[in-house]
């Protein structure tokens, strides 16, 4: 059987030219594009012969009207729908004979009458268009996730977070310690700290909070006669004085105290029954005028301390101190012009955060080494207590109770507890200005000048300094006394020693690893001059309340010649012997050029 004629020119013929459409296959594709909702008003282009034509109103909205060059090419179909007769006739290129027709239709909505879905409604819509034929949701898509944040050295970087120097400067720390950038220099290694000034917390509720919760079970009633409550004079034993109002009670009880020790054993005595009913008797505005008053008499007394057996208000007599002379005389030169300064610039808001650090240090050192006591005033009424004398004036058995008239003891419990609170309250938003006036000064901000931050971190490091020596002491007395505190004296010097290591951190990061011979020398813009002999007790630019250009140029010639002296305060030990044995521990970490 043979196979057909292929007509290779009817194939082509039929491929390329398609069919007239008919009248209704016109109907039928309106019908099935036109929504049911389709608005009133419509427009249909159709482009014949090159030209576009111009929207027409529509009389039937069910049956759109379609428009052409002329009326004659418009005919109606058996269903009364309007259609064009004719398409557009071209030319065919592969069969000239036969004619081309090509008809546009295009319906579009207004936009202004479209109605949209609620959005409740489309969200469904989509909702159960999304679902899959087993009835779940589709899986979201996967996220590229950073290389880095599944390695364990980001992971543990993020937990412990990163250090100073690494956080001020914007650079990529590590878990490390020290850390990788830190380590590359030897200068950071032991200033590669993670904790923030703002978490810092030394002073909290202590052995006198301790003390006077203890003994409210020894409390049987206050009195509540208004006019039996009386107001005593309390000091130091230098200055001015501080008022309390004192209320007498009934105790269970009665209180004893150990005094000193005499060379027959340890002395005795029993306190009477007064106290402080509420904590409204003290007020903290005038303790904080007190205190600061007592900032000289206190500079007075650390600089006249002798060997001899004069009695004096810090303490019983002590052997030659083990600070050098030059760094004695470097501190308290110190601790006297950040006074001095303070009191000249009382109307200055960036010398607050000075003078707040400076109360702080004079709360803690009269803490641990003042003595409350009645005034010497005639007259005066002492609450039954009496004087105490020691038998003998042997320099061993001297102390700073001796010819002194002692507080009850729950009265002196409860002064050194509203002093707890206080400095606590002091330290929380001294702490927070700290963190935040080394920011500024790393960002070259003009709120702090570097001087005042230099001298605030100073004094905040004697703070530190005093809080490691009565710790000490502690340990050398826990052997008679028991501890009632949950952190052991150990662990407050630990504490302590790693917040001065976080406080020298941020300074040093803050000035971005300058000496200070380079910020005295940019500061004052002088030379490489402060080799000479500066200690001279007669100096007249000392007594000058803005006296710190005298400051920095002794400062600097002591880190310049000292610095095996500076090296070795950095290593200072306890001594119970003298109270200035740990001065420049801490400070000496900060000035050293290393």
């Amino acid at each position: 059987m043979s196979e057909p004629d292929f007509d290779l020119f009817e194939f082509v013929r039929r491929s390329a030219v398609p069919e007239s459409p008919s009248p209704d296959s016109f109907s039928a594709d309106r019908e099935a594009c036109v929504p049911l909702d389709l608005p009133a008003r419509c427009q249909i282009d159709e482009k014949a012969g090159g030209r576009s034509v111009l929207q027409q109103e529509i009389s039937d909205s069910s049956t759109p009207t379609l428009h052409s060059d002329t009326a004659d090419n418009v005919q109606s179909d058996e269903s009364g729908h309007t259609v064009p007769a004719q398409g557009r006739e071209g030319v065919n290129p592969i069969s000239p004979g036969v004619k081309r027709q090509r008809t546009y239709r295009e319906i579009r909505p207004d936009p202004d009458t479209i109605r949209v879905p609620p959005l409740d409604q489309s969200a469904g819509m989509f909702y159960h268009a999304s679902m899959s034929t087993q009835g779940k949701l589709p899986k979201e898509p996967r996220k590229r996730r950073r290389m880095d944040l599944a390695t364990d050295t980001y992971q543990a970087t993020r937990e412990i977070g990163a250090c100073v120097r690494c956080r001020m400067h914007r650079v990529k720390c590590s878990n490390a310690d020290p850390c990788n950038p830190c380590g590359v220099n030897q200068t950071f290694h032991e200033l590669c700290c993670r904790t923030q000034v703002k978490d810092l917390s030394i002073h909290h509720p202590g052995l006198a909070t301790k003390f006077v919760e203890s003994c409210k079970h020894s409390i049987r009633h206050w009195n509540t006669d208004e006019n039996q409550k009386k107001v005593v004079k309390l000091w130091h034993g230098l200055g001015s004085s501080f008022p309390v109002t004192v209320t007498e009670y009934t105790p269970r009880q009665e209180i004893t105290d150990l005094f000193w020790k005499e060379p027959t054993g340890w002395q005795m005595l029993v306190h009477t029954s007064y106290g402080i009913q509420s904590v409204a008797d003290v007020d903290s505005d005038a303790l904080d005028s007190y205190m600061w008053s007592q900032i000289p008499h206190v500079l007075d007394q650390i600089q006249a301390k002798k060997t001899d057996c004069s009695p004096s208000s810090l303490g019983p007599p002590e052997p030659p101190s083990s600070v050098s002379r030059s760094a004695s005389k470097v501190w308290l030169h110190t601790m006297r012009t950040v006074y001095n300064y303070t009191n000249s610039h009382t109307n200055d808001n960036k010398v607050e955060i000075l003078r707040r650090t400076l109360l702080l240090w004079t709360y803690t050192f009269l803490q641990y080494h003042g003595l409350w006591q009645f005034t010497l005033e005639k007259n005066h009424d002492k609450l039954g207590m009496s004087q105490l004398g020691l038998t003998t004036k042997n320099c061993e058995t001297l102390t700073p109770f001796e010819g002194t008239t002692p507080l009850p003891r729950l009265l002196a419990q409860q002064i050194h507890t509203c002093i707890e609170g206080r400095m606590n309250v002091l330290e929380k938003s001294l702490v927070k200005e700290l963190q935040n006036a080394y920011i500024l000064t790393f960002k070259s901000q003009p709120k702090y000048d570097w001087k005042i931050v230099y001298l605030t971190t100073w004094v905040y490091l004697a703070i530190l300094e005093e809080i490691v020596w009565d710790a000490g002491r502690w340990n050398n007395l826990r052997q008679l006394f028991d501890w009632p505190l949950e952190k052991s004296p150990n662990e407050n010097i630990d504490h302590a020693i790693h917040s001065a290591r976080a406080v020298v951190a941020h300074y040093h990061a803050a000035l971005r690893g300058s000496s200070l011979q380079q910020m005295y020398e940019q500061e004052f813009n002088t030379g490489n001059d402060v080799t000479e002999d500066v200690y001279r007790e007669d100096d007249a630019n000392k007594k000058n309340s803005d006296g710190l250009q005298i400051l920095f140029k002794e400062t600097c010639s002591f880190v310049a010649t000292e610095a095996e002296t500076l090296e070795s305060r950095t290593t200072a030990s306890f001594e119970a012997d003298d109270f200035r044995s740990l001065e420049l521990k801490f400070a000496a970490m900060m000035i050293s050029q290393k």
